[in-house]
């Protein structure tokens, strides 16, 4: 799927329809490479709102990756990982 600008059409993105979301959201973080500010500060955030938006119970963050060509060194950039292609979205068996 190719998207240029989606701000025009926001409101017409339901998560339970595409899979995903746009959604506009203020952080208190106040720098990304500081890996303790962002379990800290950022993970609370962005459980709270998944929850809010989803409508989830509980959520697990698990992990994170900061991308910027600018700071990394080519050979880096290119063992760059994927993000998750895949996520568990049903209670757990008992």
């Amino acid at each position: 799927m190719l998207i240029r600008n989606a701000y025009s059409i926001v409101q017409h993105l339901p998560v339970d329809r595409e899979g995903f979301a746009l959604i506009e959201h203020h952080t208190k973080v106040g720098n990304f490479y500081d890996e303790e500010e962002v379990r800290n500060v950022y993970y609370p955030e962005a459980e709270q709102l998944l929850k809010a938006v989803t409508g989830a119970s509980q959520v697990i963050i698990f992990d994170h990756t900061l991308r910027n060509a600018q700071k990394s060194q080519p050979r880096e950039i290119e063992n760059w990982r994927t993000a998750c292609s895949s996520a568990s979205l049903s209670p757990p068996k008992i």
